[in-house]
């Protein structure tokens, strides 16, 4: 359930980020992390479309943390790498989403900043599908062809 809960959070903080950005909301809230200096900013819809996606932001971190401390748990072996790379690279993307905000977002740090966020989400994926205790799933260079027997 915590898998499936924080990969549907990073899904949807990707989707609101790429909304903030069409819609030129990036910049609406000047300061980072606070918001115009407050938790609470005021009331405008392009504060609250980057506001929200702060909020999303904190919730799906707290969400990945969780399942990124239980799979390193179940993990064995090389494994182990995997929820402490979504950890790292999670903590990489908090610090480019202040300094998008804090250079006034850069095309190029708010690519590397979405490419990221997809790391992210691709690797809460896999956790969330490889719990730890069942078979892995196969990558694409090992998948096996069954075999017909007559």
């Amino acid at each position: 359930m915590l898998g499936r809960v924080t990969v549907g959070l990073l899904f949807l903080l990707l989707v609101w980020g790429n909304l903030v950005a069409g819609l030129k909301a990036g910049l609406a809230c000047p300061d980072w992390p606070l918001c115009h200096g407050k938790v609470l900013p005021p009331f405008r819809w392009d504060i609250y479309m980057e506001f929200g996606h702060r909020v999303i932001a904190a919730v799906a971190s707290i969400s990945l943390f969780a399942l990124a401390a239980r799979r390193y748990r179940r993990y064995e072996g090389s494994a182990r790498a995997l929820p402490v790379l979504a950890v790292v690279l999670l903590l990489a993307e908090i610090g480019m989403g202040g300094a998008v905000v804090l250079l006034e977002t850069p095309v190029r740090l708010t690519t590397v900043h979405f490419m990221a966020g997809l790391l992210v989400f691709l690797l809460a994926f896999y956790m969330m599908t490889f719990d730890g205790e069942r078979e892995r799933p196969p990558s694409s260079s090992a998948v096996r062809r069954p075999s017909f027997s007559p």
